[in-house]
Protein backbone atom coordinates (compact mmCIF):
# COMPACT_ATOMS: atom_id res chain seq x y z
CA UNK A 1 0.00 0.00 0.00
CA UNK A 2 0.97 3.53 -0.77
CA UNK A 3 2.00 5.23 2.23
CA UNK A 4 1.65 9.40 1.90
CA UNK A 5 5.53 11.00 2.37
CA UNK A 6 4.12 14.41 3.14
CA UNK A 7 2.63 13.11 6.39
CA UNK A 8 5.87 12.29 7.13
CA UNK A 9 7.90 14.96 9.04
CA UNK A 10 10.83 16.37 7.57
CA UNK A 11 14.29 16.40 9.04
CA UNK A 12 14.09 19.63 10.01
CA UNK A 13 11.01 19.41 11.82
CA UNK A 14 12.28 16.24 13.56
CA UNK A 15 15.00 18.73 14.71
CA UNK A 16 12.37 21.14 16.21
CA UNK A 17 10.84 18.16 18.07
CA UNK A 18 13.83 16.82 19.40
CA UNK A 19 14.54 20.41 20.62
CA UNK A 20 11.29 20.95 22.15
CA UNK A 21 11.49 17.35 24.02
CA UNK A 22 15.09 17.44 25.16
CA UNK A 23 16.22 14.64 22.88
CA UNK A 24 19.96 15.98 23.07
CA UNK A 25 21.53 12.57 21.12
CA UNK A 26 18.29 13.22 18.22
CA UNK A 27 19.44 16.81 17.79
CA UNK A 28 23.47 15.51 17.15
CA UNK A 29 21.80 13.03 15.30
CA UNK A 30 19.37 15.31 12.76
CA UNK A 31 21.96 18.15 12.97
CA UNK A 32 25.20 16.10 11.85
CA UNK A 33 22.98 15.60 8.47
CA UNK A 34 21.43 18.54 8.33
CA UNK A 35 23.69 22.39 6.96
CA UNK A 36 23.99 25.10 8.98
CA UNK A 37 21.12 26.83 6.67
CA UNK A 38 18.56 24.10 7.54
CA UNK A 39 19.12 24.42 11.66
CA UNK A 40 17.50 27.67 11.77
CA UNK A 41 14.98 26.77 9.91
CA UNK A 42 11.56 27.61 11.37
CA UNK A 43 8.42 26.08 11.65
CA UNK A 44 4.78 27.42 11.20
CA UNK A 45 4.51 29.97 14.16
CA UNK A 46 8.75 30.77 13.17
CA UNK A 47 10.08 28.51 16.40
CA UNK A 48 13.72 27.73 15.18
CA UNK A 49 15.50 24.48 17.18
CA UNK A 50 17.01 26.85 19.55
CA UNK A 51 14.27 29.14 20.46
CA UNK A 52 11.83 25.73 20.92
CA UNK A 53 14.84 24.60 23.55
CA UNK A 54 15.20 27.51 25.18
CA UNK A 55 11.77 27.98 25.72
CA UNK A 56 11.71 25.00 27.42
CA UNK A 57 14.85 25.09 29.84
CA UNK A 58 17.04 22.46 28.00
CA UNK A 59 20.22 24.21 28.23
CA UNK A 60 22.03 21.18 27.12
CA UNK A 61 20.20 21.70 23.60
CA UNK A 62 21.03 25.57 23.82
CA UNK A 63 24.76 24.91 24.17
CA UNK A 64 24.90 22.46 21.45
CA UNK A 65 23.01 24.26 18.85
CA UNK A 66 25.39 27.20 19.74
CA UNK A 67 28.66 24.68 18.74
CA UNK A 68 26.89 24.66 15.52
CA UNK A 69 26.58 27.92 15.01
CA UNK A 70 22.98 28.44 14.64
CA UNK A 71 21.72 32.21 14.34
CA UNK A 72 20.82 33.50 18.07
CA UNK A 73 18.84 36.18 16.74
CA UNK A 74 16.44 35.10 15.04
CA UNK A 75 12.78 36.28 16.06
CA UNK A 76 9.25 34.54 16.03
CA UNK A 77 6.95 35.22 12.74
CA UNK A 78 3.75 35.04 14.90
CA UNK A 79 3.00 35.54 18.00
CA UNK A 80 5.15 38.00 19.95
CA UNK A 81 8.02 38.35 17.84
CA UNK A 82 10.31 37.05 20.72
CA UNK A 83 13.92 35.38 20.05
CA UNK A 84 15.24 32.30 22.17
CA UNK A 85 16.73 34.89 24.65
CA UNK A 86 13.52 36.83 25.36
CA UNK A 87 11.70 33.62 25.61
CA UNK A 88 14.58 32.31 28.17
CA UNK A 89 13.84 35.55 30.26
CA UNK A 90 10.37 35.46 30.11
CA UNK A 91 10.28 31.40 31.03
CA UNK A 92 13.00 32.62 33.72
CA UNK A 93 15.85 29.88 32.44
CA UNK A 94 18.56 31.93 33.96
CA UNK A 95 20.91 29.42 32.79
CA UNK A 96 20.03 30.15 29.34
CA UNK A 97 20.11 33.74 29.46
CA UNK A 98 23.59 33.50 30.88
CA UNK A 99 24.73 30.69 28.15
CA UNK A 100 22.99 32.59 24.77
CA UNK A 101 24.23 36.29 26.20
CA UNK A 102 27.78 34.66 26.26
CA UNK A 103 27.41 33.55 23.12
CA UNK A 104 26.59 37.08 21.98
CA UNK A 105 22.70 37.16 21.79
CA UNK A 106 21.45 40.89 21.27
CA UNK A 107 19.97 41.74 24.03
CA UNK A 108 18.73 45.06 22.04
CA UNK A 109 16.29 43.32 19.79
CA UNK A 110 12.73 44.26 20.22
CA UNK A 111 9.62 42.15 20.01
CA UNK A 112 6.54 43.21 18.46
CA UNK A 113 5.53 45.13 21.42
CA UNK A 114 8.78 46.83 21.61
CA UNK A 115 10.12 44.87 24.60
CA UNK A 116 13.72 43.78 24.83
CA UNK A 117 15.16 41.14 26.69
CA UNK A 118 15.85 43.77 29.68
CA UNK A 119 12.18 44.83 29.70
CA UNK A 120 10.58 41.18 29.58
CA UNK A 121 12.81 40.74 32.89
CA UNK A 122 11.43 43.86 34.04
CA UNK A 123 8.05 43.04 33.80
CA UNK A 124 8.45 39.75 35.28
CA UNK A 125 10.23 41.21 38.32
CA UNK A 126 13.02 38.60 37.73
CA UNK A 127 16.09 40.28 39.82
CA UNK A 128 18.60 37.46 38.68
CA UNK A 129 17.96 37.93 35.48
CA UNK A 130 17.57 41.85 35.34
CA UNK A 131 21.48 41.54 37.08
CA UNK A 132 22.66 38.80 34.62
CA UNK A 133 21.44 41.52 31.74
CA UNK A 134 23.10 44.57 33.25
CA UNK A 135 26.42 42.18 34.36
CA UNK A 136 26.79 40.89 31.01
CA UNK A 137 25.56 43.24 28.51
CA UNK A 138 27.94 46.07 30.60
CA UNK A 139 30.71 43.76 29.52
CA UNK A 140 29.94 43.31 26.02
CA UNK A 141 28.93 46.90 25.30
CA UNK A 142 30.50 48.84 27.95
CA UNK A 143 26.63 50.65 29.68
CA UNK A 144 24.55 49.16 31.61
CA UNK A 145 21.43 48.37 29.45
CA UNK A 146 19.17 49.51 31.68
CA UNK A 147 20.30 53.42 31.57
CA UNK A 148 19.54 53.48 27.78
CA UNK A 149 16.26 51.22 27.59
CA UNK A 150 14.69 53.90 29.93
CA UNK A 151 16.26 57.23 28.23
CA UNK A 152 13.92 57.72 25.09
CA UNK A 153 15.43 60.24 23.53
CA UNK A 154 16.97 60.16 20.23
CA UNK A 155 20.08 60.62 20.77
CA UNK A 156 20.61 57.92 23.64
CA UNK A 157 19.50 55.63 20.36
CA UNK A 158 22.35 56.77 18.36
CA UNK A 159 24.30 56.91 21.31
CA UNK A 160 23.67 53.36 21.99
CA UNK A 161 23.48 52.45 18.12
CA UNK A 162 27.03 53.51 17.84
CA UNK A 163 28.33 51.58 20.81
CA UNK A 164 26.98 48.55 19.76
CA UNK A 165 28.47 48.53 15.80
CA UNK A 166 31.83 49.54 17.47
CA UNK A 167 31.63 46.32 19.88
CA UNK A 168 30.76 44.36 16.70
CA UNK A 169 33.86 45.56 14.35
CA UNK A 170 35.98 44.97 17.62
CA UNK A 171 34.89 41.21 17.85
CA UNK A 172 34.87 40.87 14.47
CA UNK A 173 38.64 42.87 13.74
CA UNK A 174 39.42 40.58 17.24
CA UNK A 175 38.29 37.02 15.25
CA UNK A 176 40.42 38.18 12.25
CA UNK A 177 43.70 39.02 13.97
CA UNK A 178 43.81 38.81 18.27
CA UNK A 179 47.29 40.47 18.00
CA UNK A 180 46.34 43.32 15.65
CA UNK A 181 43.54 44.84 18.02
CA UNK A 182 45.81 45.38 21.17
CA UNK A 183 47.22 48.49 20.27
CA UNK A 184 44.27 50.17 18.68
CA UNK A 185 41.95 48.86 22.16
CA UNK A 186 44.83 50.91 24.47
CA UNK A 187 44.57 53.99 22.11
CA UNK A 188 41.16 54.29 22.25
CA UNK A 189 40.45 53.73 25.67
CA UNK A 190 43.22 56.99 26.60
CA UNK A 191 41.01 59.15 24.38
Amino acid sequence: MFEDVNRLPSATEQLRMAAFQGDLNRVKALSAILPLSLLNTTNHSGHTALILAASKGRTDIVKYLISKQVDLNIQTDFGAGYTALMYAVEKNHIEIVKVLLEANADCTIKDFAGNTAYTLAQKSGNTNIIELLNTLSHKKFGVLVSTFYYLSSPISAIIFSVIKKETKEIQQAHKQNPEELKAPLIAKQTN
